[in-house]
């Protein structure tokens, strides 16, 4: 078999699967999904980040989150930034939501995989699967994450450096990649 981790190579093939984006070693440069794939069957609508402890919403999207893929800059729907507390980064557990309706369509085996990266080194990975989902239904998904332990120099390399920490996160309907959007973040 053999393993793809070039851009390039993802982007020529038909379909791009769960497996293909566990290969990447860095972020991407552009979208490796140039316009999304079942885009009426999924809408997006809000991401929620509580903290783990004391569940004080830390971060909501609000109803921003993937509404508008149609505007003048048909990369911004799917390209965010965020300024956030550095103390998310000694975290070592988020609790999540992620809301969305289903369309008049059956969306079979539903995921999400996140990259984290700093600069171009992998921080973390995660791999969420949402199940089948039924046609006009509305879905609240909780996503539990496991924070690795960052070094003080690596947190405070990334305070340093605004927006070079990239979540890109890859949607999955049975296992080919439907939609691709990315995340940076500022921490003060």
């Amino acid at each position: 078999m053999t393993v793809i981790v070039d851009e390039e190579e993802l982007l020529a093939k038909e379909y791009i699967r769960a497996e293909d984006v566990h290969q990447l070693s860095h972020p991407t440069r552009g979208f490796l999904c140039p316009r999304p794939r079942h885009d009426a069957a999924v809408r997006w609508s809000r991401y929620t980040v509580d903290h783990p402890q004391t569940g004080r919403v830390m971060l909501d999207t609000g109803e921003r989150l993937f509404t508008s893929p149609y505007q003048s800059d048909p990369e911004s729907w799917r390209q965010f930034k965020y300024v956030v507390p550095s103390h998310f980064l000694r975290l070592r557990s988020l609790k999540a939501a992620m809301y969305f309706t289903i369309g008049d369509a059956f969306v079979d085996d539903l995921r999400l995989i996140e990259r984290v990266f700093y600069r171009r080194q992998l921080l973390m990975a995660f791999d969420f699967s949402f199940g089948s989902c039924r046609p006009f239904t509305t879905k609240r998904c909780a996503l539990d994450y496991t924070i690795p332990l960052l070094t003080d120099e690596l947190i405070e390399e990334m305070k340093a450096s605004p927006f070079q920490t990239v979540c890109e996160g890859f949607f999955f309907c049975d296992d080919v990649l439907f939609m691709h959007a990315k995340s940076s973040f500022k921490f003060i």
